[in-house]
């Protein structure tokens, strides 16, 4: 007679029981954290400017100014004589201000904190 090497009982049905309660909890704990996560990182602010050249006057007028805390300080204008106007004298880039003395020069304007190009506009 052969002996039986190999027991048919796998695990019992209390200790499989737990096990899948456990699997879909952890489960389900990993898809909240990683949607959470995504989430926190849609929610986080753009910031942009958009400009209007007007060339008879020789100005580029901030028609929209997205975002909070867009600050004047941290806008790179490039040749180094433009001049930016702050209409209200709080520090901050809101619609209507302007960029002036842009006669005859190629003024190029980049956002600081991201090194990003905002555009290039000619005025020669």
């Amino acid at each position: 007679m052969r002996k039986k090497l190999f027991n048919k009982k796998a695990v019992s049905p209390i200790v499989g029981t737990v096990l899948m309660v456990a699997i879909a909890v952890a489960l389900a704990t990993a898809v909240y954290i990683i949607l959470l996560n995504m989430s926190t990182m849609n929610q986080q602010t753009q910031k942009f400017i958009t400009f209007s050249q007007e060339r008879s006057s020789g100005r580029l007028t901030v028609v929209y100014a997205g975002g909070a805390d867009l600050e004047w300080s941290k806008l790179i204008v490039s040749p180094s004589s433009v001049e930016k106007n702050d209409t209200n004298n709080d520090g901050y880039i809101d619609a209507g201000e302007y960029l002036y003395n842009c006669t005859g020069k190629t003024v190029t304007v980049t956002w600081e904190s991201t090194n990003t190009l905002l555009g290039t506009w000619d005025f020669t």
